[in-house]
């Protein structure tokens, strides 16, 4: 899609494949080789941040510029296996996703600061330590680091997951916690080609990302984009993405930042902020006819059009921003800082942050899991994706991230949740607890399907602002089955009929607060509901139960 501006960009055109052998180009006979490196420095940069702001984390220089504060091994590298063809990258298998970090033996630790009352660099948000960004939004530095493993001055740890008040604990700072590196990393990939030196001595590398797993993998961020700028009614907008600070779903192919230029050898351009556009050759888009056609090659894409973009950070890639410069050196006049793409200003480990962002997912327009109802009400944020009852631990099967959704105490007049703040994915992904084998297989119809009718139901709710929505919460969600005898009785009362492939069953209720601790389990928490209201939704029609138990239709038309 176009961006604002692009009319006066430079974007790299595609002219030629060029492959081994003697019949890629006329009378030559050519020799395609590529190399690639790749960087995480996450921990180096979370104690170059502490430096910065006045906070000694434990380490300095020398130490920050060895591995694991920084390291380029056990990240990808091209595949040696025959059926991948020649040069496929590929990410390093590793047995677990993150790993304790060491250094010289010793566990690796970092001297965790005091949150200020007012102001300052960095605070506890729930129970992570998240490093705030600079002004413009660019991130030096992690977004967020675990810090609920502390360890003590003879090595042995304290899990501050099995104490109660772990935030006000993480707010407290003055102990040493747990450092974990996960193998995520940004670097570039060159190639060689010597036979055709001469008449093409220029190379431009090219810019790779080694991201966090894709939960989705069958749901591209494009197709999340071209559907909602072309198929979401303009009036049902408001009432799917409209947290503070959010926006519409962009993929990282429309993206208009340069490449990580911190990143050595790569030599990146700051000008060339077209890096990630994804353009066909001159004249492939030509011709080409009106089609309304659904895909179902279902395999996932490694192109910058199936990543997610920045956001704040961003869930595959993150951003910072150059200094200003004086490049006449006469102080009259200073060159504005240049903005790039960076793997660093992500979680540390990428869990921490995909924790947090999965359950504000309503701020998130991308392609990622809405974890949002597992929680307890937010202030700010409303569930906009929901996961199924089955996939969250409410069926037959243990939840995709062992955190069990809600629990109904009706008598109580109540419902129980997951504390978020002890919901601790570190720990999940140390012990083999994450299981994508349901959530993998969401399609883009569906995953569409599920933001679309949820919008609806808000609607069918008298939902016309940001705070009606917060008012919601999302008890019960899943396919709705055709013998379902509220569901027959709905289209039987109304005379209409939902579509039988995207009809889901929602169960929501309005609260009353947003939970306090429960004083038998200070990892739960225990919301006051006020009514339940059953809905079934498609994506035109919602069928509501009021509290006659009389059922009508709901629709939005324009």
């Amino acid at each position: 899609m176009d961006e604002p501006g692009d009319h006066n960009r430079r974007f790299w055109v595609p002219l030629h494949k060029l492959f081994s052998g003697g019949e890629c180009l006329l009378d030559r006979d050519i020799e395609v080789r590529l190399s690639a490196s790749h960087v995480n420095e996450k921990i180096r940069r979370a104690h170059l941040k502490f430096l910065s702001n006045g906070h000694f984390g434990g380490w300095s220089e020398p130490a920050l510029s060895d591995a694991p504060f920084i390291f380029h091994d056990g990240i990808a590298d091209f595949s040696a296996e025959p059926d991948d063809g020649g040069w496929l990258l590929r990410p390093f298998s590793h047995p677990r996703l993150t790993e304790p970090a060491s250094y010289k033996g010793e566990p690796l630790t970092f001297c965790v600061p005091k949150t200020p009352d007012s102001g300052g660099s960095w605070r506890a948000y729930q129970s992570s330590l998240n490093l705030l960004p600079q002004p413009s939004g660019a991130r030096s530095a992690p977004e967020y680091l675990h810090a609920r493993h502390a360890i003590a001055d003879d090595g042995s740890e304290r899990d501050l997951n099995d104490e109660p008040d772990i935030i006000k604990l993480v707010e407290g700072g003055g102990y040493r916690a747990r450092h974990y590196v996960d193998f995520t990393g940004d670097g570039w990939i060159d190639v060689e080609c010597p036979e055709i030196a001469l008449d093409l001595p220029r190379r431009i590398p090219a810019y790779s990302i080694v991201a966090s797993p894709d939960f989705f993998p069958l749901v591209d961020q494009t197709s999340l984009m071209q559907w909602a700028d072309q198929s979401v009614l303009p009036s049902l907008m408001h009432s799917l993405w409209d947290a503070p600070g959010s926006s519409l779903p962009q993929a990282l192919s429309d993206q208009r930042y340069a490449a990580n230029l911190q990143i050595s050898g790569a030599n990146f351009d700051p000008d060339d902020d077209t890096m990630t556009a994804i353009v066909g050759p001159f004249g492939s888009g030509a011709g080409a006819l009106c089609q309304l056609k659904s895909v179902n090659n279902h395999r996932a894409s490694m192109l910058p059009d199936g990543a997610a973009g920045v956001f704040a950070p961003g869930w595959d890639v993150s951003y910072d921003r150059t200094s200003e410069t004086d490049p006449e050196d006469t102080g009259k006049k200073l060159a504005p800082g240049v903005t790039f793409l960076t793997n660093y200003g992500l979680g540390s480990p990428f869990m921490e942050d995909s924790k947090l962002c999965a359950a504000l997912s309503s701020f998130w327009p991308a392609a990622a899991p809405d974890i949002t109802r597992t929680f307890a009400p937010s202030k700010n944020y409303a569930t906009a994706t929901p996961l199924t009852d089955e996939v969250i631990g409410l069926g037959s099967k243990p939840p995709w991230d062992g955190v069990r959704g809600p629990t109904l105490r009706q008598k109580e007049g109540k419902v129980e949740y997951a504390s978020l703040a002890y919901a601790d994915y570190v720990e999940k992904a140390l012990s083999g607890g994450f299981d994508i084998s349901e959530i993998g297989k969401t399609t883009v119809e569906e995953y569409v399907a599920r933001t679309l009718t949820m919008g609806l139901v808000y609607r069918a709710l008298g939902v016309e602002t940001h705070d009606d929505k917060l008012k919601w919460s999302v008890l019960s969600f899943r396919m709705a089955d055709p013998s379902d005898a509220d569901l027959l009785a709905a289209q039987k009362a109304t005379g209409r009929r939902l579509n039988k492939h995207f009809t889901y069953r929602y169960l929501v209720f309005d609260h009353a607060d947003r939970g306090a601790a429960d004083p038998t389990d200070f990892k739960k928490v225990l919301v006051n509901f006020g009514s339940l209201k059953l809905l079934f939704a498609d994506p035109t029609l919602v069928l509501t139960k009021d509290s006659a138990a009389d059922w009508s239709a709901n629709e939005v038309r324009r």
